[in-house]
């Protein structure tokens, strides 16, 4: 395992990961129809499954899987195995692959689950569980940062666009803020070997 750490795929999976962390409050693209919510909604199946194909190259090319055994992704198996036949049952292509801004389909459940095995095998020591969350919570503080320029000072008006409602915010609507919360849960992950 420490050989692949110093592995460009290993540290390219683990930039994934950390530009996750640190734009996934604040990313959003503004000149579409929905840019906050369905740009988050683009941005994370895209990055995971970046680190996942890094993962995998890197296994590949040292001829070993490094992965991590643990409870609770036995829990995650069944959750997806689970919506996978409920997705099937169901028969809508909705049901597998979502729309738009939603979180409820297999391929986003299939995204979170990969992202919490990623975040398990790519930050294993503290030293590198300590650069995920830094990028997260430099992400969290430009947010807040862009929220009191926008919404408390009221800046935005001179941009234009989006920025002139107080309203806005790069986070989006309650469900992103829930989201971005769950997000900060499955970095945990790594903390829970103790139990």
């Amino acid at each position: 395992m420490e050989n692949a750490k110093n592995d460009i795929f290993f540290k390219v999976g683990q930039w994934c990961l950390m530009a996750l962390a640190f734009l996934f409050p604040l990313w959003f693209l503004p000149t579409t129809l929905a840019p906050v919510e369905f740009n988050k909604a683009f941005l994370l199946p895209i990055l995971v499954f970046s680190a996942f194909v890094l993962y995998l190259i890197d296994s590949i090319k040292n001829g070993k899987i490094n992965t991590v055994y643990h409870w609770i992704l036995w829990i995650l198996i069944a959750l997806v195995l689970s919506w996978l036949v409920s997705a099937l049952v169901a028969g809508s292509p909705q049901a597998l692959w979502g729309g738009g801004a939603s979180f409820n389909s297999f391929f986003d459940i299939l995204t979170f689950a990969l992202l919490s095995f990623m975040v398990a095998v790519f930050f294993t020591d503290s030293l590198s569980l300590e650069k995920l969350f830094f990028s997260f919570f430099l992400g969290l503080a430009l947010f807040v940062l862009s929220l009191w320029i926008f919404s408390v000072f009221g800046l935005g008006k001179f941009l234009g666009g989006f920025f002139a409602n107080r309203a806005f915010n790069t986070m989006g609507s309650w469900n992103s803020a829930g989201f971005v919360a769950a997000f900060f849960t499955i970095m945990l992950y790594p903390l829970l070997g103790a139990f």
